[in-house]
């Protein structure tokens, strides 16, 4: 058959119309030959089939593949040569390609020899005449071997990876990272090996070690096989020992493209490698510094010893090595050590050495064996023990003697075993409770009843912390019963004695009877609770006499502040005198007061920076017409220094050691001045006044103390100024001091901290204006003279003797403050009438109350209720400055 048969004259001449027969007859011929001599030459397979499989034709390409002539092939169709499909499948695939027109795809066939061939297929469906099938075809049976080959190449190196338990990593000829194997993500504890791909290995490692590192990455690079070991620890820091081979990956042409590296986890060994090095440096380094002599024998034969050993028996060591032990001992412990030497048990005895200036020592030697490197070594160490041997001995001589002291002490002693029963009972123990020792010695503690009721589970703990072995030595203080029933008091000496394992073997107890002594301190405690019962009445009395004594003062104070602007000169010495009457009752009050307020803690420091110039300035003028009045010099000698301290309790302390200086000097002067000594700075008050005995400088210090004042001038004070001093101080936390000179004059200096800044300057104060005053007072001639005084201000008052009465007189109009008495009629008081008022108009509203109570209870609840509290006797000028002040 024609290939224009096969092919049809269409496909190969082109349209009838565009040729004559002849030509067209010409033209197919030529065409023919053409594709003749393609298929012929083309390497590829070429195979025609019609539609229902058959071959057509066939070039020699594809007859070589297969094994059959071309005439065979032209009898047989797809079906005998297909090896994969069926006959169906065959036939439905031509369907496919019939209505695609074309497919590529890879098959097998079968040769004539049975052989199966691996083909790539490529056919192309001709719809003309009446269809046919071109068929190309390649051999890729080879090429499929290959890749099967490779592929079974790759999965049989991904296996090894994958069960390896080394790092694997693959680098880029520079370091780079590419890739890691999953064991090695394991080792390194890396969660996410993307962000480490692409980095430089390098990075992984500590710089300590880049040295190396670099080094086999060179001899990598250059075609050869690098290593190394090295530390390097995990991504989460863990430490870790590797061994490393890099090996290189060669490319087609020979030369080294990527990088193999191959990392093996030694740390274990490593670390066991640094351990035995560690231990033999350990056991070299004890073997110098211990105590005890230590020998390695091998037979009985001295291999090594360290100094401490050859020092204890004064030989060198080059004299002891290769020389049997025996030769050290003396004859009765040859025997007994050479048979534990030859046994190889381990042994603990007692040795007879022979030193090498022929005296004897008694050592104690341990020994055992071990194999090492197949050798049996022996390992000694060896003790000197004639010093403790003697110690012992001295120990039991001390024994001796410390039971013949027992016998003799003054004390009574009481020895137990670990049960707390009796072992020992001393003379004097007998003395002290009433029991023998045939009547104790054998029984347990508790049997005796000796131990006071309620003090068993002191003396129950006590037991326990001996018995425990917390503690060595234990003292108790309880009571105690003597044999016939008397109650005692006694101080319990415990000692805890131990044996070799530490354990407790006696209780070593020395009892000691306080009852005397126990008694007279019980005395001593009622006499101090009796005493301290009596300052409290004292204070009692003097807050009650002071609440007394300011009601009538301090209307006496009103009325006299109010007579200033009604009499004339003539009358002027006589107001005066009223005056200076009334400031010494006041002075005494408020001194009362002051200590009063600082013995009940309600003083509390308000801590601020100062200038020491200007707080001291308003201190000492006013004490300048006192000084003047006696002829006294009243200098001051103070740099420009800031200071930290309560201002006014400061000024106060101040105020009362110049007061005391100008009382008890009658010529010379007064000298203020700020000094630097001993780290501080301080404030001093020098006088040339009397001067104070050496022996009565921490007397002055106490409450209604004067020195020379039997006879209780008034005119040299009420004596509370330095207590003053410092109970105020102490508030404060800081020192006061005193030198004295007798007749010559007296030096006191207060602390006086530094502060950092300059507070500004307070403003002056501004006069009070006109206000509507709720005045609330059941003594009316108190109330009478406070509505006097303040009305002579220009204050309206509207005055009751009780809350209740004074809401009507208020009219639902709010006072600007609330000025009340705390002691009323009934149970009403001036906090009472403050919270109704408030109730009424305003917590805020401003409040001041008036007592002359100094209780300190009274002072801290007043302070509590954000009250103003002024004492009698009030001076007026001082009520309407705390006016303004409550108003801001």
């Amino acid at each position: 058959m024609e290939l224009t048969d096969i092919l049809g004259a269409a496909e190969i001449a082109g349209p009838a119309s565009a040729a004559t027969p002849a030509r067209s007859a010409r033209d197919g011929t030529r065409s023919e030959d053409e594709y003749r001599a393609i298929l012929k030459t083309t390497l590829d397979a070429f195979w025609v089939n019609d539609l229902s499989g058959r071959f057509l034709d066939a070039n020699d390409a594809y007859c070589q593949m297969v094994g059959y002539a071309r005439e065979e092939l032209l009898t047989m169709s797809l079906s005998h040569v297909e090896a994969i499909e069926t006959p169906e499948d065959t036939h439905a695939h031509i369907a496919t390609v019939i209505e695609t027109g074309f497919d590529r795809f890879e098959s097998r066939h079968r040769r004539k020899d049975g052989v199966i061939v691996d083909i790539e297929v490529t056919v192309t469906y001709l719809p003309g005449g009446t269809g046919r099938l071109i068929v190309f075809a390649r051999d890729v049976t080879t090429q499929n071997q290959d890749r099967a080959a490779l592929h079974e190449s790759e999965e049989f190196n991904r296996r090894i990876i994958a069960s390896s338990s080394d790092c694997i990593k693959v680098l880029a000829l520079d370091g780079t990272l590419l890739s890691m194997s999953e064991s090695g993500q394991r080792l390194m504890e890396i969660e996410d090996v993307w962000r480490y791909i692409g980095t430089p290995w390098n990075d992984f490692w500590e710089k300590k070690e880049l040295p190396l590192v670099e080094a086999a990455l060179a001899e990598a690079r250059a075609g050869r096989q690098g290593g190394f070991r090295a530390s390097c620890p995990s991504t989460k820091g863990t430490p870790k020992w590797w061994d490393v081979i890099i090996t290189p990956i060669l490319g087609e042409d020979g030369w080294p493209e990527r990088l193999l590296a191959v990392s093996r986890d030694v740390t274990a060994r490593v670390s066991a490698e640094l351990a035995a090095k560690a231990a033999t440096q350990r056991f070299e380094t004890l073997a110098a510094a211990s105590f005890e002599g230590i020998a390695i024998t091998v037979a009985g034969r001295l291999i090594d010893a360290n100094d401490r050993l050859t020092q204890m028996f004064g030989y060198d060591r080059n004299e002891v090595i290769g020389r049997h032990v025996a030769e050290f001992m003396s004859a009765n412990g040859q025997v007994e050590a050479t048979a534990a030497i030859e046994s190889g048990r381990e042994s603990h005895a007692e040795y007879e050495i022979l030193c090498k200036d022929g005296s004897r020592r008694l050592a104690e030697v341990r020994g055992r064996t071990i194999e090492q490197d197949g050798r049996m070594l022996r390992l000694t160490a060896v003790r000197d023990i004639t010093e403790h041997r003697r110690a012992e001995q001295t120990i039991r001589e001390s024994e001796a003697r410390l039971r013949a002291h027992i016998e003799n002490s003054p004390m009574g002693v009481v020895a137990w075993d670990s049960d707390f029963t009796v072992t020992q009972w001393s003379d004097e123990a007998e003395r002290i409770f009433g029991w023998t020792a045939a009547q104790t010695v054998g029984k347990p503690i508790m049997d005796l009843n000796m131990i006071y009721p309620e003090d068993i589970p002191l003396v129950g703990r006590t037991m326990a912390q001996l018995s425990a072995g917390t503690t060595r030595y234990v003292v108790n203080e309880n009571r105690n019963l003597t044999k016939d029933g008397r109650v005692i008091h006694c101080v319990w000496y415990n000692s805890n004695l131990r044996g070799e394992d530490g354990t407790m073997t006696s209780i070593l107890s020395q009892v000691l009877d306080i009852t005397e002594r126990k008694r007279a301190e019980d005395a001593l405690r009622s006499a101090k609770l009796e005493a301290e019962r009596a300052n409290d009445a004292k204070s009692r009395f003097l807050a009650a006499v002071s609440h007394d004594l300011r009601q009538p003062l301090s209307a006496l104070s009103l009325y006299v502040g109010a007579l200033d602007h009604k009499l004339g000169a003539a009358e002027g010495q006589l107001l005066s005198n009223m005056k200076n009457c009334v400031c010494g009752l006041n002075e005494m009050l408020s001194n009362l007061l002051n200590l009063s307020r600082l013995e009940a803690g309600a003083v509390v420091p308000k801590v601020s920076d100062f200038l020491v110039a200007t707080a001291l300035a308003k201190v000492v003028s006013a004490h300048e017409p006192e000084a003047r009045s006696k002829r006294l010099q009243l200098r001051r000698c103070y740099p420009e220094l800031v200071a930290r301290t309560d201002p006014v309790l400061f000024q106060r302390i101040v105020g009362n050691l110049i007061a005391n200086a100008i009382r008890y000097t009658e010529r010379g002067g007064i000298l203020i001045v700020c000094r630097h000594r001993r780290g501080k700075t301080w404030l001093e008050v020098w006088d040339t006044g009397v001067g104070i005995p050496a022996d009565k400088t921490t007397e002055i210090f106490a409450e209604f103390k004067q020195l020379g004042n039997s006879e209780r001038n008034r005119v040299k004070g009420t004596g509370l100024g330095l207590a003053i001093v410092v109970k105020t101080a102490a508030v404060l936390g800081l020192e006061v001091r005193v030198n004295s000179r007798l007749g010559r004059g007296s030096v006191f200096a207060v602390e006086l901290p530094l502060g950092t800044r300059v507070v500004p300057a307070t403003p002056p104060r501004q006069p009070c204006r006109p206000l509507r005053i709720a005045l609330v007072e059941d003594d009316s001639h108190v109330a009478a003279a406070l509505a006097y005084a303040l009305g002579q201000r220009g204050h309206q008052l509207v005055s009751a003797e009780s809350a209740e009465k004074l809401m009507p007189l208020l009219n639902g109009e709010a006072p600007q403050i609330v000025i009340s008495d705390y002691r009323l009629a009934g149970p009403e008081t001036g906090v009472g009438v403050v919270a109704a008022v408030r109730e009424r108009f305003g917590a805020d509203l401003p409040a001041i109350i008036i007592t002359g109570d100094t209780e300190p209870s009274l002072i801290r609840l007043i302070e509590a209720n954000a009250i103003r509290l002024l004492h009698k006797p009030l001076d007026i000028d001082v009520l309407q400055g705390a006016i303004a002040e409550s108003l801001g």
